[in-house]
């Protein structure tokens, strides 16, 4: 149904909210958290989450703690992304 993907929406945005992210624009697609020199930026996009960190340990246990959470896996390192390499 069309509410299906607001509401996964909604869930995510909040499990992200709730492990210190701020929103960082109006529409709710690109989250950042920094503590310190540490820093991991989200951006989601339909039901991908692309992670970018300066810190491997801190964007590791992000991960380990999104999983536990929803059944997802881990792509590794992006080559690829809506086409563009």
């Amino acid at each position: 149904t069309i509410q299906a993907p607001s509401a996964w929406n909604k869930k995510i945005t909040q499990s992200i909210l709730d492990r210190g992210f701020v929103s960082a624009g109006h529409e709710g697609t690109i989250f950042v958290r920094h503590e310190g020199d540490s820093y991991i930026m989200l951006i989601l996009y339909v039901d991908d989450l692309l992670v970018f960190h300066n810190n491997h340990q801190d964007a590791q246990e992000f991960k380990k703690s999104i999983m536990a959470e929803y059944k997802c896996t881990d792509e590794g390192s992006l080559s690829w992304h809506l086409g563009i390499k």
